[in-house]
């Protein structure tokens, strides 16, 4: 997904630039830096909330599993890639419930 230096990201204007929210190459996010601040929390909402659905849709899931607002109380981490004027990716660790699609029925079960 494209960004420009002025704060643009998938075709709105963010109150915090892309290049300042994931400073790195890869930049690592838990519960407690989603927090700090409210002005950034929306940022990181908007880019790692249109991520998950992005997810979600190349996963054929029914719903978005990846969200800031999923991520708040828990111990989970985001791993946020970047380039130049692209984030790249991202990769969501921590403990979580995991599922598995019954092909027969399409019935889904947690394992």
């Amino acid at each position: 997904m494209e960004f420009d230096t002025h704060g643009h990201f998938n075709g709105q204007l963010l109150e915090v630039p892309v290049h300042r929210l994931f400073p790195d190459p890869i930049t690592v996010l838990d519960a407690d830096a989603l927090s700090r601040s409210q002005r950034s929390r929306r940022a990181y909402e908007a880019v790692i909330d249109e991520l998950g659905k992005r997810s979600a849709v190349a996963q054929g899931l029914g719903a978005v599993i990846t969200t800031v607002r999923k991520m708040m109380h828990t111990d989970q981490r985001v791993y946020v890639v970047r380039s130049d004027h692209r984030i790249q990716g991202l990769l969501k660790v921590g403990r979580k419930n995991l599922f598995i699609r019954d092909l027969v029925s399409g019935k889904i079960n947690e394992i």
